[in-house]
């Protein structure tokens, strides 16, 4: 395995001139910056960011905490930030809260004792904002919300366009005339499920149909609660015959098509 004194030889430079490159402590000329990068290259050197990190003490992690891993969009979304972060001196803390408000504090605990550089999160606590603020915010570690935007709080917020999608979504399903739809999201207290819901009952205002109220039905995001959630209005489907029924998550999806076909 190369190390930095390899790197230096081949470079014609010290290892003090290749730290300065690595770790931009004082600049370097732009001939001796190419001379090393090409060293690096040659030798396949790859810097120890541990090491580094222990002798400063310095942390370079990040905390991703994710609802679960059933639901493939959230892994997507995993290999997304890990794209983002490959090559870089950070390393990625992965938790799962599974939607539940002790597991998550607990996650935010243990990643605030680890001393996380920031923190990527789809909270299932979006009223617990205070939480997040005296914990991350107010010490200056950076806080990414996806999609569940809390209230009150201050820090960068990244959200598909819930609501257009479900508009257009439902408005090209009542021009096929298909009225009687069923939309089954996650709480309403996500940000991103009550987009969905504006944008499926805004297609019915626009066409002038009265928006069945009835016919949204909230639950947990889970399969077992989308499966719970059918089964328990089962006779209401059955006498409504619905021409489509829409859901906001691939696992609801799971659970309401084997309740349909329990």
């Amino acid at each position: 395995m190369a190390t930095i004194k390899d790197v230096s030889i081949l470079a014609g430079v010290s290892i003090g001139t290749v730290s300065n490159y690595l770790n931009k402590t004082k600049p370097v000329s732009v001939e001796t910056a190419k001379r090393i990068a090409s060293a690096i290259l040659e030798t396949a050197y790859k810097p120890n960011y541990l090491a580094k990190n222990l002798r400063t003490k310095q942390y370079n992690d990040i905390g991703v905490l994710l609802p679960n891993f059933e639901d493939n969009y959230y892994i997507k979304v995993l290999e997304g930030i890990e794209s983002v972060f490959r090559d870089t001196p950070y390393i990625i803390n992965l938790a799962l809260s599974y939607e539940r408000k002790d597991y998550e504090i607990s996650c935010i605990e243990t990643f605030a004792k680890k001393q996380i550089r920031g923190l990527i999160v789809f909270t299932s606590i979006p009223d617990e904002w205070q939480k997040y603020y005296e914990t991350f915010i107010d010490q200056n570690i950076p806080l990414v919300l996806i999609d569940r935007k809390m209230d009150g709080l201050e820090c960068s917020f990244v959200m598909n366009d819930n609501y257009t999608t479900l508009l257009k979504l439902t408005q090209t399903l009542l021009s096929d005339g298909k009225k009687n739809l069923f939309l089954f999201t996650g709480p309403e207290k996500y940000y991103c499920e009550a987009e969905c819901i504006r944008g499926f009952s805004t297609a019915f205002d626009h066409a002038h149909i009265a928006f069945p109220q009835s016919h949204v039905v909230t639950s947990l995001l889970s399969k077992e609660d989308a499966f719970r959630a059918v089964v328990s209005m089962s006779e209401t489907i059955k006498r409504a015959k619905p021409d489509a029924i829409l859901t906001t998550s691939e696992n609801k999806a799971k659970g309401i098509i084997e309740s349909l076909l329990f």
